[in-house]
């Protein structure tokens, strides 16, 4: 088929944006990192901070408060987090919803330094999510200050939620709420919808 000139000015501009929608989905997809964090909490605040430009994976060889991006070296984001607890209390830091966002400035900042081309796509999806939920966790600190708790064993290891709700943990105290028992370890899935449903979840186990 002889394409004639008014085919050449029909089909230019299709191919031109084909082309540049081809080069945009590639590199969306080559921008689609694999960052490996150690449980769905921690993924949860990557996936926010990330959206589509990441990949989470759990990598349960990581410390609990470590994330490796791109399968190069674990990256700490635990500072300014006081740790509390042993063994697997101690890893449950994001427990209490006031660590989340301190959690994800350190996050943040990780991914800028390993990927500072996307630094802005990364500052707006920690904008976008991390206001909010500072917000809804000022909410949630109010509604478990009215259940006036007092002294309690951490049998369950959640001094991380115990000590949020206001309670004082003593090893000599009366055993922390059976509700505990039934918890789940972690959120279901690493979204920021999961981790919200398991703050729920741990919040109803107390009243």
């Amino acid at each position: 088929m002889a394409f004639t000139r008014r085919h050449w000015l029909t089909l230019a501009p299709i191919a031109g944006i084909a082309g540049i929608a081809g080069l945009y989905g590639v590199r969306r997809v080559l921008a689609a990192t694999v960052v490996g964090v150690p449980n769905h909490s921690i993924g949860a605040i990557v996936a926010a901070t990330g959206g589509d430009l990441l990949e989470v994976q759990v990598d349960s060889n990581l410390a609990d408060d470590q994330i490796a991006i791109g399968g190069g070296i674990a990256v700490t984001i635990s500072e300014r987090i006081l740790r509390k607890g042993e063994g697997l209390a101690r890893s449950r830091f994001l427990d209490d919803a006031r660590n989340a966002t301190k959690i994800a400035s350190n996050v943040k900042a990780a991914l800028t330094h390993a990927m500072p081309d996307l630094a802005d796509d990364f500052a707006a999806n920690h904008l976008a999510w991390a206001k909010p939920f500072a917000t809804d966790a000022v909410a949630w600190t109010k509604q478990l200050a009215k259940l006036g708790l007092g002294q309690f064993r951490d049998d369950h290891g959640r001094i991380y939620l115990l000590e949020w709700a206001g309670a004082t943990i003593d090893p000599d105290a009366d055993p922390s709420p059976s509700g505990l028992a039934r918890v789940p370890e972690q959120p279901s899935k690493p979204t920021l919808e999961a981790y919200r449903d398991y703050l729920d979840d741990l919040i109803a186990a107390l009243s």
